[in-house]
């Protein structure tokens, strides 16, 4: 049946979603096509940097400094994971600029943690404070990225 419960067609929502009726994109709370296109671009973006780059080269990255480094970075970020879903119910938020800065943040961690991947076999800081900040960059992708994901399901 192409006609909703008010009595008008589900055309006229999609294009009041796409930003083609301001009244009725107003009425139902979508802002326009192009800001829920960006987020899911960033969401692309995220995704790709948390589940397939940085898992992959994570070894690569973290195992110069040691074993102990190695499942120190990697029990920091499954742990990281669950405690920054859950965090998004006392910090909640809707912004995105928010939304954008901690995107910039996860891009500029991740491509740290792709320069320490490609140049693995003459660590930066090995015997001083390289675990420790190794540990920090890791637990700041994963806490931003669970975060980002969490923000945009909120947002969009």
């Amino acid at each position: 049946d192409p006609v909703g419960r008010e009595g008008f067609e589900l055309s006229d929502c999609y294009a009041a979603a796409l930003g083609g009726d301001a009244q009725g994109a107003a009425a139902t709370g979508h802002r326009g096509a192009l800001p829920l296109v960006l987020m899911l671009a960033a969401l692309a973006w995220v995704c790709m940097l948390s589940n397939g780059v940085l898992p992959a080269i994570s070894s690569y990255a973290y195992l110069p400094y040691g074993r102990r480094a190695f499942l120190l970075a990697t029990v920091a970020g499954i742990i990281t994971s669950p405690l920054t879903s859950f965090l998004f119910f006392w910090l909640p938020s809707e912004s995105r600029p928010l939304l954008g800065g901690l995107v910039a943040v996860l891009s500029s961690v991740a491509g740290y943690v792709l320069y320490l991947a490609a140049h693995c076999h003459r660590p930066l800081a090995c015997h001083t404070s390289g675990t420790a900040v190794l540990l920090i960059l890791v637990i700041v992708f994963s806490g931003c990225t669970n975060y980002v994901k969490v923000l945009v399901s909120t947002v969009a």
